[in-house]
């Protein structure tokens, strides 16, 4: 019972946030939710759920303390560099290959954080063009992420040097401003790259991406959210697009959209043509009863039109005779019996 009633103040702290937010965490993974939540109890040095929930209502500074603790921002400049160096010598000069004079490359990188994964691939493509002196094409980078402070961080590009060691002096200098400090991406990046709040399991996606980078995102999700939004990033790819993942995400069973690019490059994913119709993720801001109710009336629906059906289809295989004046055999000499009636044999 007392594990029952922890669940219960669980859930209602989720739609307090749902409430004041307007986010819906009944997607995510409990335990990592509930680790956040125990991380501000401590903080807050309160002892029990009912109570955190009750000072939850009463300060809102709380909420959106945490809030900011489960939008978990960790993230940083070429996550794998070995997975960028497969990029940049193999999956971008097949991704330029088949675009059309003028057509602009179109990159999206969901749950972005404060920049840092959006400003790779550009770093990333802006190099691969210019060490085969291509003209650099119209480029169109997206990050996007359901953190507002996050995304105004991005926007300005500012970083501490400890954030950039992977950077040789010269690639820093190249891409980098030095500012108060700090270091600044360089305006000839930075106006490339489009930053937006946005929601991935609510909002519509983009489309005709040519590469879509999404690390780190995934494993946070419960399973049919995973699949919901593996199904959306293959609709928002180009025929020829490129997916990227996390070193510890898969697709999953979504083997039916996606294949690996080749065997020894795991996180990158090319998309499947398939006939299946696009599954569009909608606002999942109900919580798990609500859910539970709504498949229960879609079940019902679906079984009482199976049962209609049924009626329908055993109603017109019953065999009707005509009723008639007068005998058959004088009839069936002037005219068919088609003319009257169409008969049909039950099965």
């Amino acid at each position: 019972m007392e594990g029952a009633k922890h669940e219960q103040v669980f859930w209602q702290i989720l739609r307090v946030l749902r409430r004041r937010m307007d986010v819906d965490f009944t997607a995510y993974k409990p335990m990592t939710l509930k680790r956040r939540i125990e991380r501000r109890m401590v903080l807050q040095q309160i002892d029990s759920e009912a109570e955190y929930l009750v000072y939850l209502h009463n300060h809102q500074a709380e909420v959106e303390a945490l809030y900011q603790d489960m939008l978990i921002g960790v993230t940083s400049f070429f996550r794998d560099p070995s997975t960028f160096q497969t990029l940049g010598r193999e999956i971008l000069p097949r991704l330029v290959a088949t675009k059309a004079a003028g057509s602009p490359i179109r990159v999206w990188v969901p749950g972005c954080s404060t920049g840092e994964e959006v400003y790779s691939p550009a770093i990333c493509l802006l190099e691969f063009l210019a060490e085969d002196s291509l003209t650099v094409p119209p480029i169109q980078l997206f990050g996007t992420d359901l953190n507002p402070r996050a995304i105004e961080s991005a926007r300005a590009g500012l970083y501490p040097p400890d954030a950039l060691g992977v950077f040789s002096p010269a690639r820093l200098d190249h891409f980098f401003l030095s500012v108060n400090g700090c270091y600044q991406i360089r305006q000839a990046v930075r106006e490339r790259c489009v930053f937006a709040q946005h929601n991935l399991l609510k909002d519509p996606p983009f489309s005709r991406l040519d590469l879509l980078s999404c690390q780190n995102v995934l494993i946070y999700l419960e399973p049919m959210a995973q699949r919901k939004v593996i199904q959306t990033f293959h609709y928002a790819l180009s025929p020829h697009g490129v997916l990227l993942l996390g070193p510890s995400e898969t697709i999953g069973t979504s083997t039916d959209l996606f294949a690996h690019a080749e065997e020894h490059k795991r996180q990158l994913y090319v998309k499947k043509a398939t006939s299946a119709w696009p599954l569009v993720v909608g606002d999942v801001r109900r919580s798990p009863e609500e859910q539970y109710q709504t498949q229960v009336r879609r079940k019902m629906g679906w079984l009482m039109k199976r049962r209609i059906g049924s009626l329908i289809s055993r109603r017109r295989q019953i065999v009707c005779w005509p009723v008639l004046p007068r005998p058959v055999s004088s009839l069936t000499r002037r005219w068919k019996s088609s003319t009257f009636v169409e008969t049909r044999t039950p099965t």
